[in-house]
């Protein structure tokens, strides 16, 4: 900003058409993200200087933001899921599964507390400082919750913890799982996606996809899905994402009744009981 404003510029010299300019200018030099982090920021120096009375109007107050390039989705199979998860070390399975099964971001999940999950009325309560998200707990989460309960061996105030546990060296790891299964272009945060994903898939809409990740505006999550027509709720929603991993239990009790003599099988959900394919990505 201060090469192109200049050092000794006083900003009460600067107009709107200077921060076209600089919009324009920036824009053949760095991404359409940085572009608008940039915009952002000058709009908020102005608004400062607005209220310390450094100058009257901001220039920037009629400008709109820049707009973002449509956003690219990532997402994955289930099998490939399950590839990921087995090259995944063992501190790292439960919240891969975790973050599949909520749509939360990484940065969420680590600093989730136990005091915030609650299995009795199957709900997450994120509280944010401008809203309060709520979060369904479906069998996958429930699942990947009851893992790391068994394996904790003192009480502790989050839910995912140990020494392995920071932002960094969740994304660093999940990507060399990810290598190691033969998964390229797939990030930790991805796994929001691969949720909204499987929903779409199932039927759900993009407003409730929406509302699932968290997002406040809509057309957020509208840049990366089509507008889909299903009545389903929020908690009727996450459900779709164990009937996903359910096809996947499924279809490879398929491949082993093609492979051998069919044998008879103990009447079980196709989910979460007894072995269920929510035991097949966590065990």
């Amino acid at each position: 900003m201060v090469p192109f404003f200049g050092r000794d510029t006083k900003m009460s010299v600067i107009r709107q058409s200077d921060v076209h300019r600089y919009l324009d200018t920036r824009k053949s030099e760095v991404s359409a993200a940085s572009v608008t982090k940039e915009f952002y920021l000058l709009k908020r120096i102005f608004a400062f200087a607005v209220g310390r009375k450094v100058i009257c109007t901001s220039p920037a107050h009629n400008v709109k933001a820049p707009p973002l390039p449509q956003g690219k989705l990532r997402s994955i199979q289930p099998k490939e899921l399950q590839a990921v998860l087995k090259s995944c070390p063992e501190w790292l399975q439960p919240i891969v599964s975790f973050a599949l099964a909520t749509g939360m971001r990484r940065g969420d999940i680590l600093e989730l507390r136990w005091q915030d999950v609650h299995l009795e009325t199957g709900r997450i309560v994120l509280k944010k400082t401008r809203q309060t998200r709520i979060v369904p707990i479906n069998e996958l989460a429930r699942e990947a919750l009851a893992v790391v309960r068994r394996k904790r061996s003192r009480p502790a105030e989050h839910v995912f913890v140990g020494e392995s546990v920071t932002p960094l060296n969740v994304s660093q790891a999940f990507l060399r799982a990810c290598k190691a299964a033969k998964i390229s272009d797939f990030s930790f945060n991805d796994l929001r996606y691969t949720a909204a994903k499987w929903m779409m898939q199932h039927g759900e809409n993009v407003q409730t996809i929406s509302h699932f990740l968290g997002h406040t505006d809509p057309r957020t999550a509208a840049r990366y899905f089509q507008q889909l027509d299903s009545p389903h709720s929020l908690v009727d929603a996450v459900k779709l994402i164990d009937s996903a991993l359910a096809e996947l239990d499924s279809s490879s009790s398929q491949e082993q009744e093609n492979r051998a003599k069919p044998t008879p099988r103990s009447g079980r959900s196709s989910l979460h009981k007894n072995s269920g394919a929510a035991d097949k990505l966590l065990n």
